[in-house]
């Protein structure tokens, strides 16, 4: 793995500055998506009240708390805790400011969240997360959950690292089917099958043991989510569903929407797998999970869900939502350590003008000026040195051009890459840097 982070306290990632500014070509490109989808950026606070945070899923054990290090009362349990995903305060700020949005509300957000897990390769307890969501006024249309599989796509498809797999599951689905099999705790059998991946079908089976599913209903519920089907298959699956179960109907018609609104994509792109649960217990249909091929043993890099109920701890009316979130500090780091993506120049210039005397910084500065209102970056020697030793500063700079002012003759400017020199102009620097 390429030399991308600084010292830093285990599971708080420090990018080195040529990760750091890779980081953002990627988290430029999500927003770019995001927004030829019609999503709007919004940001809401680091904190929230700890029981709008607490769910009974696994997730919310690992809420790092607050408390002032000279408060009163530092031993009561945390009244606030810094957030461990954006769902629950996209939420609260759906229902805080219901009254000032424009429904179907399309938000996108992208910051920092924190969980108190364990720090291991690639999971770290504070990170990128980079969501959407489209959160409806008492109903939402089904064929945006369509819709956030296809941004999905479109994103894993213009950060051209290999190929994806976006995996779809429905727990309503999960639900008819266990319920079939008198399986009563839902959110604790969820919960275990979801891990199945990570910790294999027998595992899998003596924990729903432990938990107080007979052996029959836990071999069921695992040799279930084994099951995995191409589109074409996921709906001939669907469609000799037993009906008369409310939820299985409802899981019929949920899925046929979503598959028949991504039946244009390539074979193998979107796969029906029954594996996927999701460990947070809000989620109320389809769940999603993205996997990068080659790369499936470190788990998903993108993951949400439909869920109806979410905001009825802050509002009485009912805001329906189905989102995505992707682990950009996850995803960076397995694309990293694997060799899937290089780092970039450790700084964006582009053109370094180099002095050989300190008289010659007026006249640097003003060229420079013009190059930046040309939309190239520019650094200016920030002192005098031999010429050689400013070319090795340019070219670790990460510099393509240097510019040379001359006193008796035009001035000149030297193509780094090619050997090329000749007199400066503006129009053919520009022209070479964007082709």
């Amino acid at each position: 793995m390429a030399d991308v982070l600084a010292k830093m306290m285990s599971g708080f990632p420090e990018w080195l500055p040529a990760a750091k500014r890779q980081e953002k070509r990627i988290l430029d490109i999500v927003a770019k998506v995001y927004e030829s989808y019609g999503f709007t950026p919004i940001e809401t606070a680091a904190v929230e009240k700890v029981k709008s945070l607490a769910t009974t899923g696994d997730v919310s054990k690992e809420i790092f708390g607050i408390h002032r290090l000279a408060g009163e009362g530092e031993n009561k349990k945390a009244e606030f805790g810094l957030h461990f995903d954006l769902t629950l305060p996209t939420a609260r700020y759906t229902a805080d400011n219901f009254a000032k949005l424009q429904f179907p509300f399309k938000r996108y957000q992208i910051q920092k969240v924190w969980r108190g897990e364990r720090p291991q390769k690639g999971r770290y307890r504070e990170f990128y997360q980079a969501d959407i969501d489209v959160i409806g006024d008492g109903t939402l249309p089904l064929h945006y959950e369509a819709e956030v599989v296809q941004v999905i796509y479109d994103i894993f498809t213009q950060l051209n690292i290999g190929e994806f797999t976006v995996k779809i599951n429905n727990r309503k689905l999960l639900e008819g089917l266990y319920r079939q099999q008198d399986v009563d705790d839902m959110n604790a059998t969820l919960i275990i099958v979801d891990k199945i991946d990570k910790i294999g079908k027998d595992e899998v089976v003596r924990l729903l043991i432990k938990s107080g599913l007979s052996i029959e209903q836990s071999t069921f519920c695992a040799e279930l989510a084994e099951k995995k089907f191409s589109v074409s298959q996921a709906l001939e699956f669907i469609q000799e569903l037993d009906t008369s179960d409310e939820l299985l109907a409802a899981a019929q018609n949920e899925l046929k929407t979503i598959f028949d609104n991504l039946s244009h994509l390539p074979d193998g792109a979107v796969i029906f797998d029954l594996s996927i649960a999701r460990g947070l217990d809000y989620y109320t249909g389809s769940v999603y999970e993205c996997v990068i091929n080659g790369l499936e043993s470190y788990g998903s890099v993108c993951s949400g869900g439909r869920y109806d109920n979410l905001a009825e701890k802050f509002s009485k009316k009912k805001l329906p939502g189905v989102g995505l979130s992707i682990g950009i500090s996850r995803l960076l780091y397995l694309l990293f350590e694997n060799g899937r993506l290089d780092t970039l120049a450790p700084t964006p210039v582009q053109t370094y003008v180099v002095l050989f005397d300190e008289s010659q910084r007026p006249k640097a500065n003003k060229m420079a000026t013009e190059m930046r209102a040309n939309g190239i970056n520019v650094e200016v020697a920030p002192s005098v040195k031999k010429f050689g030793k400013q070319i090795q500063f340019a070219e670790k700079r990460g510099a393509k051009f240097i510019v040379i002012p001359e006193q008796d003759r035009e001035d000149q400017m030297k193509n780094l890459e090619t050997g090329d020199q000749e007199d400066f102009s503006v129009e053919k620097m520009r022209g070479f840097l964007s082709s």
